[in-house]
């Protein structure tokens, strides 16, 4: 999408900067002058996180790397419209950050296999969930960079969270109470498991096609304005569901 940065550059990015929960990569090219490097992520959950990250972290590593950084922080509900304009007018930022993965626009970022493998030399191999949710077998193409997950204070299972006294406000919570419910329940024998005790998981085509779509929100639009049954509603969704996994299926993607 336009860059006036290296690959190599780009790379010292990812494995240092750890910006993105789902990072897209654009396609480089070459400016003049110094480097550039434009970067576009979301509001941040954590308050004071942003003024820390743009107007602090990226300058002093700018200043490290002879960069001039720019970051713009955008609403969740504004990510998706913002890469598909910068997708058709094929310029933009340089890394972007999704909520989760979108395979939709492999074909405009770049290979993120060599991220990947900085950080595995870095930090050590990387998450199943993580690895699922970036990489299409078929064209044996990383299409983003994912940091798994974050734990979510909200969206969690509550249920067996609580039966082991514990709520999941941090990592060490989700490796120690994840080991905890599974030796209690005898659910799952997999970190992807403990993971997935979360919210959300690894993301899908199938997932993001079907959040893109809005079948969920148009599901409860229809319950409560009264256009049709909670019922039929829920029977509308999943069949659109069905649908959507189906066609996913048959690319072999899911």
């Amino acid at each position: 999408m336009g860059s006036g940065i290296s690959r190599r550059k780009l790379l010292q990015v990812a494995g240092t900067a750890g910006v993105a929960a789902s990072l897209g990569v654009g396609r480089r090219s070459y400016g003049q002058g110094r480097n550039q490097l434009r970067i576009l992520q979301w509001n941040h959950f954590v308050p004071g996180y942003d003024k820390w990250f743009n107007g602090t972290y990226v300058k002093q590593w700018g200043e490290k790397n002879d960069t001039e950084v720019t970051v713009d922080s955008v609403g969740t509900v504004a990510i998706n419209p913002t890469a598909a304009a910068e997708v058709s007018a094929q310029k933009g930022h340089d890394l972007f950050q999704f909520q989760w993965p979108r395979p939709a626009y492999e074909n405009d970022v770049i290979d993120h296999a060599e991220i990947y493998q900085e950080c595995e030399k870095r930090y050590g191999k990387p998450l199943d969930l993580a690895l699922k949710g970036t990489y299409n077998p078929k064209t044996r193409k990383y299409h983003g960079f994912a940091d798994s997950f974050a734990p979510d204070p909200i969206n969690y299972r509550k249920d067996l969270w609580d039966d082991i006294g514990m709520k999941p406000d941090s990592w060490d919570d989700v490796r120690v109470g994840g080991a905890k419910i599974k030796a209690k329940t005898g659910l799952g024998d997999s970190l992807e498991w403990v993971a997935n005790v979360g919210y959300p998981g690894y993301a899908t085509a199938a997932i993001d096609d079907a959040y893109s779509t809005w079948v969920l929100n148009t599901m409860f639009a229809s319950a409560a304005t009264g256009a049709v049954t909670p019922e039929d509603a829920v029977k509308d969704a999943e069949a659109k569901y069905r649908k959507i996994w189906e066609k996913w299926k048959e690319r072999k993607l899911i």
